[in-house]
Formats: structure tokens, sequence, C-alpha cells
């Protein structure tokens, strides 16, 4: 009996860590695909600029830009739906990663 008890705990632990190594392939994928989502938008931060040149009011650039609460949507909604199921700490790092590299673009 124990030796069958140490034979599965040993297939689970392999399992296991066949699992949680593709996870950091997985991660960059996840966060390859959110930048590229969130990005998307920044593509009307010309539109933008351009908009805040030709006006002539005074008032020009004092209301906020439509594209700005877009820029990530995708990613609150990806971590607030689909990954729920994911430990809290990864999501926080995708988060972390997905917003690093949308403000560097």
């Amino acid at each position: 009996m124990f030796t069958f008890v140490c034979c599965i705990t040993a297939v689970l632990h392999e399992s296991l860590s066949l699992l949680t190594s593709v996870v950091p392939s997985l991660s960059s994928q996840v966060v390859t695909i959110l930048v590229k989502h969130c990005t998307e938008h920044l593509k009307s931060v010309r539109a933008a600029i351009s908009q805040v040149r030709a006006s002539t009011r005074k008032t020009a650039g004092a209301e906020p830009s439509f594209f700005v609460p877009l820029i990530l949507k995708e990613l609150a909604a990806y971590l607030n739906g689909p990954a729920r199921v994911v430990e809290q700490s990864l999501r926080t790092r995708w988060a972390e990663s997905v917003v690093e590299e949308v403000a560097n673009r």
C-alpha cells in the first residue's frame, strides 16, 4: 500500500512540474496578446494631437480624449473575466507587464 501511495505521489508531482513549466511561456503569450489589443487604441493619439493643434478654442484639450478609457479596457475585461481562475499574483504580474509595455509605446 505504501509503495502504491508513493507511486501516485511521484506521478502527481511530475505532472504538476510539467504543467507549471509551461506557465512562463503562456504568461508571455498572454501579455503579448493583451499589449497588442491595448495598443490598437494608441493609434488614435495622432488624431487627438491634430485635433488639439487645429482647434482655435481656448479650452482645447480640456476634455479627455475619447480613446483614453479604451486603452486598458481589454486588459481589465480579461483580468476580470476569463483570467479570474488564475492566481492573483500572476494576474498582477500580467497587468504590470501590459501597462508598462503600453506606457512605453
